[in-house]
């Protein structure tokens, strides 16, 4: 696929099903996401998937069940994982 046909074809995604995510699938995602390109190639990354019921913790730590009426992008909660990712912001200076 060429660069232009994969900015064009994207999508934003606003509603999500609650099946779970075929394991090789998230491990496809996080090998991809790992390859892109870094300052140096330091690669100051890490990366954490929750799913299950770490995605309940996640939300139960980050959105008390009281503000849940007012956060705008509710339809987030019913991700069936979380995908975070953690910069190590001196990466680039140790290299």
């Amino acid at each position: 696929m060429q660069f232009a046909d994969c900015v064009r074809s994207r999508k934003m995604v606003r509603s999500f099903r609650k099946d779970p995510v075929a394991p090789e699938l998230v491990e496809r995602i996080v090998d991809l996401a790992s390859r892109a390109p870094s300052a140096g190639k330091t690669q100051g990354w890490h990366f954490l998937v929750l799913q299950d019921n770490e995605t309940s913790k996640f939300w139960d730590t980050t959105l008390p069940v009281e503000k849940r009426s007012s956060f705008k992008w509710k339809h987030l909660l019913d991700a069936p994982i979380i995908g975070l990712v953690f910069a190590d912001s001196s990466a680039y200076v140790a290299r």
